[in-house]
């Protein structure tokens, strides 16, 4: 099974709902994107021979990712790799 990952920023209404999702393939092609905008950032995993099994690890208000990707159940799918976990925001992300 191949997997592949990405990183998402969504801006949001005063609701919660997505208006907008920006797309980049690092850390470092994101950042400058949402730099100072209010936005959720995600690490997206896709896995699957046609990227059928998505799931998402959002960053909290520190910059830190959590500890395991979730589907959109909220069930738990995957370990997020350590290389996208330092103790701040990735400077160099995979």
């Amino acid at each position: 099974m191949s997997v592949t990952y990405e990183w998402i920023a969504e801006e949001t209404d005063d609701y919660g709902d997505v208006l907008n999702v920006i797309h980049a393939d690092s850390w470092s092609e994101l950042q400058p994107m949402i730099d100072g905008q209010p936005v959720l950032v995600a690490l997206v995993r896709n896995a699957g021979e046609r990227n059928e099994q998505r799931s998402w690890a959002y960053m909290d208000d520190h910059g830190h990712l959590p500890a395991w990707f979730t589907d959109a159940m909220g069930d738990a799918t995957a370990r997020v790799p350590g290389r996208f976990r330092p103790n701040r925001r990735p400077a160099e992300p995979g």
